[in-house]
């Protein structure tokens, strides 16, 4: 387990133009009770990064 399968992602090489793609970590319910997940969202977008869309 490291940081991308806890949704932690940096890009300190980052240059413009460039195209960054990114996904979720998958979900591990380890309850007994059925968990459905209807959104998610960014806490935080760097200024000059624009998402256009994300996998869930």
């Amino acid at each position: 387990m490291g940081p991308p399968s806890v949704g932690i992602l940096g890009v300190p090489n980052a240059k413009i133009g460039n195209v960054w793609r990114f996904a979720f970590p998958l979900f591990t319910n380890n309850s007994k009770t059925t968990v459905r997940i209807t959104s998610v969202r960014l806490d935080s977008v760097p200024s000059g990064a624009q998402v256009e869309g994300y996998p869930v």
